[in-house]
């Protein structure tokens, strides 16, 4: 792991120095750049917990006064080093998803799926800004009115945390001194919530999946191109094993001939480098 990090963590500053702005106007770049500065504080704690933990049994690293708090601070030290690890690695598997999901996006469900979200960045943006502050202002009066009395609205950021709670589908017996605001409130912020902003959340992402679905049917992004050129070189390639037929279907003959397919495959065969050899370029321009 730590040679593998270490590797990463030089090429992406290989690359960051030769692309320069280039390379922070990708926001995959910034993935891998955060991923890679993880990784290495990773290490780092990794070694400085184990270098406390070895410490325990060393007569040199021994507290320097008798008392129990002594040896105390020690281990409440290690556990604390120890609990940052733990952030860090939560942290680091939440990145490391957001690249495994750019690595698959030559499957077309997947593809879709980011496309759908970057279509509809600007209008989720705005909704973002709606649903902050009606939750704010909703936190703010289960605050001011039931903080005092109810267990899971004080302080403040634990009202915010129960209301998502609730959101969820968590129920909570509210009650004031007249009984009304209680049973008032929890109608008033499950409806308004759960029928009114969920409702937009999904509405928009719809709008941008059928724009996604429609410009799709026209044209075939390039990763899908890519995609059924891996498939029918596989297709190729167990064909000329012994026992296999040696026929080609007349639909692979079809979209090799088809010039769009062509110019994208001499592309990403640059690209990637395995496809870029003589033999294969030949059968394309068949």
């Amino acid at each position: 792991f730590i040679i593998f990090t270490l590797y990463f963590a030089i090429t992406e500053f290989n690359s960051l120095m030769k692309r320069r702005c280039l390379y922070l106007k990708s926001f995959w770049s910034w993935v891998e750049l955060i991923l890679a500065l993880l990784s290495l504080a990773e290490i780092g704690i990794m070694l400085y917990t184990t270098y406390i933990l070895l410490g325990f049994n060393s007569p040199s690293q021994e507290p320097k006064t008798d008392s129990p708090e002594g040896a105390f601070a020690q281990y409440q030290q290690a556990a604390f080093w120890d609990q940052i690890n733990t952030y860090v690695q939560g942290i680091m598997v939440c990145v490391g998803a957001l690249k495994l999901l750019h690595l698959l996006r030559f499957n077309k469900h997947v593809g879709r799926g980011a496309e759908t979200v970057k279509k509809a960045t600007g209008p989720l943006l705005g909704f973002f800004v709606i649903f902050a502050i009606v939750w704010i202002g909703f936190a703010m009066l289960a605050y001011l009115t039931f903080g005092a009395k109810e267990e899971g609205f004080s302080p403040f950021i634990t009202t915010l945390q129960t209301l998502v709670t609730i959101i969820l589908g968590k129920f909570y017996e509210l009650s004031d001194q007249n009984g009304m605001m209680g049973p008032l409130f929890t109608f008033t912020f499950i409806t308004f919530f759960q029928w009114i902003i969920v409702t937009m959340f999904v509405a928009i992402l719809d709008v941008a999946m059928k724009q996604v679905a429609e410009e799709h049917s026209q044209k075939k992004p390039e990763t899908e191109q890519v995609a059924d050129l891996m498939l029918e070189r596989l297709q190729r390639w167990v064909e000329r094993l012994p026992g296999r037929g040696k026929g080609r279907s007349s639909s692979l003959i079809k979209q090799e001939t088809n010039p769009i397919f062509i110019h994208c495959s001499f592309q990403w065969m640059h690209y990637l480098g395995s496809f870029g050899q003589r033999r294969d370029i030949s059968l394309l321009r068949r």
